[in-house]
């Protein structure tokens, strides 16, 4: 097994209270990666985490870190740092005190223990804080104060349970990019737990997403975005809209006919040697079946939204040659500016669509007739 690897589970289970929480969870984490175990609540992310601590051990399954196995062997000895979602600061000690803590139980040398929460502290930017008790701390400060205490045992392995959930949005953030850097500057292992898919995108290397206890695709954030592997995880990360529709196959193309769509011609088509183009979630098989129904899911930024008179958009402008691209009419419900963006809502006969554009043409109201085009590769088909 190669000596990289900091981190592995083999065939992790766990009940609790009677209720099966993991289902054979493999896992390898590699020296220095920042590792995001990313869900929704209950799903088994947490329970993974303590798995690893030691705070809680497998019914099933060996755990591994730096290779050894270390199912029996406590917390404390694991050579770990662990930030918690409440910060479990000791509200008697002061900054300096809880920062301490951990190198008192290591029986670090006094000068060598103020010389390293020093750093820890200057390296969260919180050395001014040294006299102050956490009750005189803001959530950000506290947190911070949480991380040096984590950071200044040394650890091999940081483990966050969703350390930034009990902020505002300007402080998560801010923590965000401070924990990234920290890691980055530091190499160390951490393995992350969020439910906040935002933070998994942009703070990982690799992302876990659980499901009910189970793994449902290990990837890049791109690869997690971009090229999901199951229905779960397109339609956790990032929003999406669902049509439904039925497959046609004719000669050497097929189509998707869709339901509930205002247009006098309802169905996608492409030809049948681009279907690896489009991601197809079926069972394990990828043929296609004729009057087969399907859901199709769509991400809000793969729409362009065309004005009928301009014919189009800020990013594209459409060539009369595209006659491959979904097209359907549909009218403007209701337009939201945030920000960095527009959202967009229409409807096409009985189907609301969501869209998302960073440009809008200053004649696109609400009650605008609109037609909306996508190309077939962006489509994610989902067969019965």
């Amino acid at each position: 097994m190669s000596t990289s690897v900091a981190v592995r589970l083999e065939n992790i289970h766990k009940t609790l209270g009677g209720r099966p929480i993991l289902s054979s969870i493999h896992l390898t984490v590699e020296k220095g990666e920042f590792v995001t175990l990313l869900g929704p609540s209950g799903c088994g992310k947490s329970t993974t985490l303590n798995v690893i601590a030691g705070f809680l051990h497998p019914d099933q399954g060996e755990v591994y870190i730096h290779e050894k196995k270390v199912n029996r062997v406590p917390p404390y000895k694991r050579d770990l740092g662990m930030v918690f979602q409440s910060y479990s600061l000791f509200p008697h000690m002061t900054v300096y005190s809880n920062v301490e803590y951990g190198l008192k139980l290591r029986k670090v040398p006094r000068e060598e223990r103020k010389r390293r929460i020093k750093e820890a502290l200057d390296l969260v930017k919180m050395g001014e804080f040294l006299d102050r008790y956490p009750r005189q701390l803001s959530g950000g400060q506290r947190q911070r104060v949480a991380i040096a205490r984590a950071l200044v045992v040394r650890p091999d392995l940081m483990l966050l349970d969703e350390p930034l959930s009990n902020l505002d949005a300007k402080l998560r953030q801010e923590l965000r990019l401070e924990i990234k850097r920290l890691q980055h500057e530091l190499g160390v292992t951490t393995i992350f737990v969020t439910h906040d898919q935002e933070e998994a995108l942009s703070m990982s290397d690799r992302i876990i997403v659980m499901n009910s206890g189970r793994i449902e695709q290990i990837g890049s954030p791109v690869e997690i975005y971009q090229r999901p592997k199951s229905e779960f995880v397109y339609t956790f990360i990032g929003k999406s809209n669902q049509l439904t529709g039925q497959i046609h196959l004719n000669g050497n193309k097929a189509s998707v006919l869709m339901n509930g769509i205002q247009h006098e011609k309802q169905d996608i088509w492409f030809p049948l040697d681009k279907t690896n183009d489009i991601t197809f979630i079926q069972n394990g098989s990828r043929s296609l079946i004729d009057q087969q129904k399907v859901k199709v899911y769509l991400r809000p930024e793969h729409i362009h939204i065309i004005n009928h008179d301009l014919k189009q958009t800020q990013t594209y402008v459409l060539q009369e040659e595209d006659t491959h691209w979904a097209r359907i009419h549909a009218i403007i419900n209701q337009v939201n500016y945030l920000g960095v963006q527009w959202e967009i809502i229409v409807q096409s006969g009985e189907i609301n669509l969501l869209v998302q554009t960073n440009h809008i043409s200053s004649e696109l109201t609400e009650g605008s007739e609109v037609e909306l085009r996508w190309r077939p590769e962006n489509m994610f088909i989902v067969t019965d």
